[in-house]
């Protein structure tokens, strides 16, 4: 869609440079073609269609080169999100009961991201948007491994069994390499089945402001289902 959008912006304005100056008589080519006293006017159409010529042709480059250029500073960030347990992906695990209590697990929340372009990563960190990664259905309570105290602003925040990750809020973006090289930011929780049940659910995710990160932000998440047995 953009491309073709880009096509008929750039087909648009060639058309109508070239019909302005092919249809005026008094346009700065003739008159320059007059002062030298040439007066043959297959002569001053034919330098007339090469100068046309030429105009489309640094027409063409200096909208590539602009669109280039708009095209890196709005490029997206690619993020990538996926559970691990003891320093391994994993897409499952299993809770089997033993005297009808259930032994913790430390899960590990990897978030690997490749900034996008200067605009992008400005206003997604400007916006604020983060992440928010859950347990779908609610079956499972969560605790950081690490107590930390969750109302202080910090890149992973944890509320109502709620994680939530912000993507870029205590990332420095200015630095001349940032753009250059991915970046990995990680926390560990411990994860337990509320109560002894059979059940299962799934690790879901939604970034809190859905226009921005469809506009500026890929997302690749990493299914992990969580099962429970009963006694």
């Amino acid at each position: 869609m953009k491309n073709k959008l880009g096509q008929l912006l750039r087909t648009f304005t060639i058309t109508l440079v070239v019909a302005f100056i092919a249809t005026d008589q008094e346009n700065v080519i003739y008159k320059i073609i007059n002062s030298i006293g040439i007066e043959n006017e297959i002569f001053k159409k034919t330098v007339l269609g090469a100068i046309i010529t030429l105009i489309i042709g640094i027409i063409s480059l200096v909208y590539s080169f602009l669109e280039e250029k708009l095209a890196g500073n709005f490029k997206k960030i690619n993020v990538s999100v996926n559970a691990k347990i003891n320093g391994t992906k994993k897409a499952t695990i299993v809770f089997q009961p033993e005297a009808m209590e259930y032994s913790q697990e430390i899960i590990e929340l990897e978030v690997n991201f490749n900034p996008g372009g200067r605009v992008t990563n400005w206003l997604v960190k400007k916006i604020g948007v983060s992440l928010d990664v859950y347990f779908n259905p609610e079956i499972i309570d969560i605790s950081f491994l690490n107590d930390w105290d969750t109302t202080e602003k910090v890149t992973f925040m944890l509320t109502n069994r709620n994680i939530s990750i912000n993507l870029l809020e205590e990332v420095k973006i200015e630095g001349k390499t940032f753009v250059n090289n991915s970046h990995t930011l990680s926390e560990k929780f411990i994860v337990k089945p509320i109560r002894v049940k059979n059940g299962s659910t799934k690790l879901d995710l939604v970034a809190s402001n859905k226009l921005i990160s469809n506009l500026f932000i890929g997302i690749n998440f990493e299914s992990f289902k969580v099962t429970c047995k009963g006694e």
